[in-house]
Formats: C-alpha cells, sequence, structure tokens
C-alpha cells in the first residue's frame, strides 16, 4: 500500500516506461476515479 496523495491510497497494478497505473484502495478526498484507477506519470 503506497500514498499517493493524502487521503489516497493506491497499489500499483502496472509499471511502464514514464507511468504506473494504480488501484485506489482508499480515498478520502471529494477526488473521483474512473473505475477507482489512476496513472500517475513520473
Amino acid at each position: 500500500m503506497k500514498v499517493f496523495r493524502e487521503g489516497i491510497e493506491g497499489v500499483v497494478q502496472k509499471v511502464n516506461d514514464n507511468s504506473v497505473i494504480i488501484k485506489i484502495t482508499k480515498n478520502e478526498t471529494d477526488l473521483h476515479f474512473n473505475g477507482d484507477v489512476t496513472v500517475i506519470n513520473y
């Protein structure tokens, strides 16, 4: 489990060349994620 932003936790599903796909497991914010999945670019 990893905290990605205050109030949001998730599990890494896939690592790509410059991004990571995250399955959201806990969301205590007003943000909404389509299908509880998000992509983080780095």
